[in-house]
């Protein structure tokens, strides 16, 4: 059962949970502008994670895929350690979803932020589209 479980992590479509509230929406695009099936998105926070060495595991990172059509819409619910990290900045915090295409050297960066109101995140869900950097 736990390969299973592991297995299906990489398929296209693993977006979170699906009872959390939406954090991000967009589309996935390759360096020719055509929709990327089940690219890897790594979602962490900027700021705490960017002042960790290299060799460090950030202290919070997550892993999603891009859903059949390139889209993703990742669901995060905001724990305990998102409700702590705001507490300095008004209660925004700031993420970095970084897109990795598989056996390419380029991949696709975007940050944005969000607000956490109470337990839950406030105002519109963000839209963003990342495509591959073409090659030099």
């Amino acid at each position: 059962m736990l390969v299973l479980v592991a297995a299906c992590a990489g398929l296209p479509g693993n977006q979170g949970d699906a009872g959390a509230p939406i954090l991000v929406s967009g589309i996935v695009r390759n360096k020719q502008g055509i929709v990327y099936a089940g690219a890897r998105l790594v979602l962490h926070l900027v700021g705490r994670d960017d002042e960790a060495s290299a060799t460090e595991t950030p202290t919070y990172l997550r892993r999603f895929t891009s859903a059949w059509d390139g889209t993703f819409a990742l669901r995060v619910a905001p724990t305990q350690e998102l409700l702590d990290f705001p507490a300095a900045s008004g209660g925004r915090v700031t993420f970095r979803v970084v897109v990795i295409f598989p056996a390419e050297f380029k991949g696709a960066t975007a940050t944005f932020d969000r607000t956490l109101d109470g337990s839950t995140w406030s105002g519109d869900v963000p839209t963003i589209e990342l495509q591959q950097e073409p090659d030099d």
